[in-house]
């Protein structure tokens, strides 16, 4: 297994984390608040009043980026985290807020599989070719989206696929059920992003 780290984006609620952390932006008052240390913190800190971000200057390293720029603070996090050699980036606080940051997180999302988007209810990845198996755990709900087009197989579902064409303008992949602790997903061509959820 490779190197874990987890970016905090948001200052809400977490479970125990267990990777290293980047916080991001607004998600550095989090880990400051909750004694969390972090390997650096990246963003434009506009969220932060001066005061907080003084102090996550002296607990960590700094990549602090222009507010007028052309890449959103989650595409930078995601790019450092990468740079510095993580090869899993497990993502909180990119769901809910504004729904132009959420769409630009899920997109980032479909372009890095070494991304996972969590929040209390839900987890998203994209997974490319090849066979993956998707454990059920606490999730009730399995959906599949494309971007762009793919062909995919999906069992121990309650509406599997066949080498399925899965297209961007379709929804039929939404709200899939788990008839067992694991879903087996086969990715013939393309990518897909999978979104599961409780119900």
């Amino acid at each position: 297994m490779g190197k874990s780290v987890t970016l905090i984006l948001r200052d809400i609620p977490l479970p125990k984390i267990e990777t290293d952390i980047i916080g991001v932006d607004a998600g550095t008052a989090y880990c400051l608040r909750h004694h969390l240390k972090m390997i650096c913190a990246c963003g434009d800190f506009d969220s932060i009043d001066q005061e907080t971000l003084d102090k996550v200057k002296k607990s960590t390293e700094v990549f602090q980026y222009p507010v007028h720029k052309d890449q959103p603070d989650s595409q930078l996090a995601i790019e450092k985290a990468l740079e510095l050699g993580y090869t899993e980036v497990f993502v909180y606080g990119a769901l809910g807020g504004r729904y132009d940051h959420h769409h630009a997180n899920l997109v980032l999302a479909y372009l890095h599989p070494e991304v996972t988007i969590l929040d209390h209810d839900h987890w998203i990845k994209c997974f490319e070719k090849g066979s993956h198996l998707i454990k059920k755990e606490s999730h009730e709900k399995l959906s599949v989206f494309t971007l762009e087009s793919c062909v995919i197989s999906l069992s121990e579902v309650e509406y599997p696929l066949d080498h399925y064409e899965l297209k961007m303008s379709s929804i039929l992949g939404l709200s899939n059920t788990f008839k067992s602790e694991a879903a087996s997903l086969i990715v013939h061509q393309g990518k897909v992003l999978v979104i599961c959820g409780k119900a």
